[in-house]
């Protein structure tokens, strides 16, 4: 039997340059394999396995992908074989070119065996470019014969004298992409696929992605606010998870949002966004945390806010590499889904060290919240605006210096900072003053810069290099970016002008090793800061 596979032959030297990966081509063999077993599971087949197994064999130069699925029919092989053919309907499998396309991206010769279920023949044909071009023909021969096994139903793709070679270790990326891609399939709710990947035989370990706490177990925790290095806990615990569905290009976009109970920016994910059960954008090697929505890498909510979202019927490229609709727009729309937000905030404000240490502050209720700290739960920065800026805070002689550091919260800009507070803070109390004082350089270094960053542009740029000296040196030539109501400040600057050397010189030559601070040095290196840091930290004068 002849089995045309135009159009021109030339066609087919354009798919070697198709837009794949070796991740994403290997995908077009499962996709069709797995829609195709959907579908007869769906039709209730006789003697179709329960689930679908798909074996990928790889070595240096060669590719053997083996499904015990339901198998390309003889009546169908005409269709499977023709360019663009499309099945009429978005699925997995909808291009008509996946095949084809993949395997002649991987090399110009391969072999298809087919083994139909419930059906008496197998069959094979042999596809070879540079003898069908030499040959100038379109037809390849098919091979019948009587199935020996037919109980192990599928199809056979043979490629032979790859384009391009493979080793071990690109062969062990590929299997983590791939397993990721179909996870919803292989390991969560109700599997219907077993996917195996060797290399020289060795198949790769599989991972259970439904024991990923990442990604699988949401926080359980109150809400809570963190304001003035201080964790407030509202009200009772609640579980951050909340099921969306909303429409997007005319299509029903659902899925969950959720905060992970634990945190990471290298196992989390982000965004995982699916369409038909396959993973198109979202993966541990290429996590999707869109700044638009969760802000930069160094804030904390990239790391713990957690979604997986249902696309199906959304558009997507050939290759099926990337969505093809307008990711601001699409970003904007989540942004806008009741509870979005909160969650964002939410993992903004938690602090899993202070949470660990049971160090925080337990309220009943947001009213009291408000109440005790004098401000509202979530104030925009259009009411901050309005405000009318705090007056300073007058020293409390029966305080310790310290004090000052431990009631400062980092800007949102640079949440790490959070971190260098705490410790300065268990240096101090450990009279470790020392490091204390590389630790503070660090605080006032960064909170200076940060605050010039939000407020004076032009300044920021003059000064975002300088060490802690040169700064305050910059500050007292410009102090009149200093706000009136930090008159002290201002004094004090405009005094110590008249200095050779600027206190915080303390600080440089305790980071040169050339003296060990007292508890005095210290104590009055903080008083003398004190309006300082609190300009640099002052986030309602921004």
């Amino acid at each position: 039997m002849d089995i045309n596979v135009s159009p021109d032959m030339q066609f087919y030297t354009l798919l070697e340059s198709y837009p794949y990966t070796s991740t994403g081509a290997l995908c077009e063999y499962i996709d069709n394999a797995l829609e195709a077993f959907k579908s007869a599971k769906n039709k209730s087949f006789e003697n179709l396995p329960d689930k679908l197994e798909i074996d990928i064999a790889l070595t240096h130069n060669s590719i053997v992908i083996r499904d015990y699925g339901v198998g390309i029919s003889i009546n169908d092989i005409q269709r499977a074989m023709k360019p663009a053919y499309t099945p009429g309907k978005q699925s997995l499998s909808e291009f008509g070119i996946g095949m084809k396309a993949a395997s002649m991206w991987f090399g110009r010769s391969w072999k298809l065996e087919s083994f139909p279920l419930n059906e008496a023949n197998s069959f094979s044909l042999s596809f070879n470019l540079d003898d069908l071009l030499i040959n100038q023909t379109e037809v390849v021969k098919l091979k019948k014969k009587k199935q020996s096994e037919p109980n192990k139903s599928g199809v056979k793709i043979t490629l032979a004298e790859l384009n391009k070679s493979l080793d071990k270790i690109q062969a062990e990326r590929i299997w983590k992409k791939i397993e990721e891609i179909y996870q919803l399939f292989t390991s969560r709710d109700d599997p219907i696929l077993i996917l195996i990947l060797k290399y020289d035989g060795i198949a790769f370990q599989k991972k259970n992605f439904s024991e990923l706490k990442i990604t699988s177990k949401p926080l359980e925790f109150p809400l809570c606010k963190f304001k003035d290095s201080v964790l407030y806990v509202i009200g009772s615990s609640q579980v951050w998870k909340k099921d969306i569905s909303f429409e997007f290009e005319g299509k029903i976009v659902k899925g969950f949002i959720s905060l992970g109970e634990e945190s990471s920016q290298t196992k989390n994910p982000g965004i995982r966004l699916f369409r038909y059960g396959r993973l198109i954008k979202g993966s541990e090697a290429e996590p999707y945390r869109p700044t638009q929505l969760l802000g930069s890498a160094n804030k904390a909510a990239p790391s713990r806010f957690y979604a997986e979202l249902h696309l199906d019927g959304q558009a997507v490229s050939n290759s099926k590499g990337e969505f093809v609709f307008d990711e601001h727009l699409f970003i904007d729309t989540i942004e806008e889904q009741e509870g979005v937000k909160d969650f964002i905030i939410q993992a903004e404000n938690y602090r899993q060290r202070k949470v660990d240490d049971n160090n925080y502050k337990k309220v009943s209720t947001v009213a009291e919240y408000e109440k005790l700290t004098g401000t509202k739960l979530n104030e925009t920065k259009e009411e901050k605006k309005t405000k009318k800026p705090s007056k300073v805070r007058k020293p409390n002689n029966k305080e310790q210096p310290i004090a000052i550091i431990q009631k400062l919260s980092a800007p949102p800009s640079f949440l790490l900072l959070d971190t260098f507070l705490e410790e300065s803070v268990r240096l101090y109390n450990d009279k470790r003053f020392w490091p204390f004082c590389l630790v503070y350089r660090t605080i006032l270094e960064v909170g200076i810069i940060e605050k010039l960053k939000k407020t004076h542009e032009e300044h920021y740029i003059k000064a975002k290099d300088k060490s802690i000296v040169a700064l305050y040196k910059y500050l007292q030539s410009n102090s009149n970016i200093i706000p009136s109501y930090y008159e002290t400040l201002k004094r004090v600057l405009r005094v110590a002008n008249n200095n050779d050397e600027p206190f915080v010189g303390l600080l440089n030559i305790a980071s040169h090793g050339r003296y060990v601070p007292t508890q005095s040095d210290v104590d009055d290196l903080l008083k003398n800061t004190q309006q300082l840091l609190e300009w640099a930290f002052d986030r309602e004068g921004d």
